[in-house]
């Protein structure tokens, strides 16, 4: 039921082109499905990584970064560690910048 929710979410942003609730609600349902083995949420992750480097932001980004690498049939890859420590970086330089927003 709440997968479909926010599917029927996803579909009312992007006919409004609202790519930051775009990248939110695939995210979310990145989470959803990665949690219900049965429905790999993978690719709704890189969409939503994609959408959010192309809006340039930061924090978001670090958190699709992170995320994207967690959770059951995640594999320990060269991929998974580049994004994490790439998602370390990000952190790291917002928090020394006090960002609370964007990094």
């Amino acid at each position: 039921m709440l997968p479909t929710l926010y599917e029927q979410s996803l579909e009312f942003r992007r006919e409004l082109n609202d790519r930051p609730q775009i990248a939110h609600l695939l995210n979310k349902l990145g989470i959803l499905k990665g949690l219900m083995v049965t429905m790999p949420g993978r690719e709704l992750y890189e969409e939503s990584l994609a959408i959010r480097r192309e809006l340039g932001d930061k924090k978001w980004i670090a958190q699709s970064l992170t995320i994207s690498q967690c959770g059951p049939g995640s594999e320990q890859s060269d991929r998974s560690t580049f994004h994490l420590e790439e998602a370390l970086v990000m952190l790291r330089k917002s928090a020394t910048r006090g960002d609370s927003e964007r990094a």
